[in-house]
Parts: structure tokens; sequence; C-alpha cells
């Protein structure tokens, strides 16, 4: 379900409204093992507006949006509009949906081998 973003300008910043994006940062954060003190820190931004953040009482400008999407290496839009399964999982989960260890890395192994082939020709090609 995507979010109606308003863009507001405060002193000059540019500030994101109407957008609930704390859950999705705070997602990022956890799986990316940092704690509210590491992100903070590496964001340049205190520890207790990160939290405000995570719990969509404050919004962050869209400097420090960005700033804290490259430091978890995500996309804005997976903070903005939150975490989806992409249609790519989604196939491969139809493939491999009651399939048995063995026939899943046999899967695996022929995704892998083709994507290097793949690779190899689409380089072929730039020459």
């Amino acid at each position: 379900m995507p979010y109606r973003i308003e863009l507001k300008k405060r002193d000059g910043v540019i500030f994101m409204q109407n957008v609930q994006i704390g859950e999705s940062i705070k997602q990022a954060r956890t799986k990316r093992g940092y704690s509210q003190e590491v992100l903070s820190e590496k964001a340049n931004i205190s520890p207790a507006f990160l939290s405000q953040m995570e719990t969509d009482v404050r919004k962050p400008s869209i400097e420090t949006l960005i700033s804290i999407a490259d430091i978890l290496n995500v996309s804005i839009d997976e903070l903005v509009y939150g975490f989806r399964e992409s249609k790519a999982t989604a196939i491969f989960a139809s493939l491999i949906d009651g399939k048995s260890e063995l026939e899943i890395r046999l899967i695996m192994d022929t995704v892998e081998f083709l994507a290097s082939q793949i690779a190899g020709y689409t380089e072929e090609l730039r020459r």
C-alpha cells in the first residue's frame, strides 16, 4: 500500500509528511545489526532523534533519509514504502515450493550457472 508523500520546507530543509517509515528504518537497522547508537553516530544524528523517527514521532529530512539508506545499504523506496517481496523472490519461491533439499540445490546450482553464463555473454556483447 503506497503512502501519499507530502514535502514540506522549513528553515530551508525539505521534510516528508504523512509517511510512516519508522518501522522500515528499524527493520533495516536491526537486520544490519546496528544499535540505535551506532546508526545515529554514522548518520550524524542523535540517538533520541533516531528513536523518534523509528516510532514515527518525528520525520527525517530528505538528506537524513538518504544518509540512513546509504548507511543501511537499502533503497529509499524500501524505507518509504516498506520491505516487499520482489517479483524474482516470489518466482523463485514458487519454483522450490514442495521440492526436496536435493532438488532445491539442483535448481540453485542451475540458476547460478545460467546467471554466470548470461553475465559472460553480456560482457562479450559490450566489447
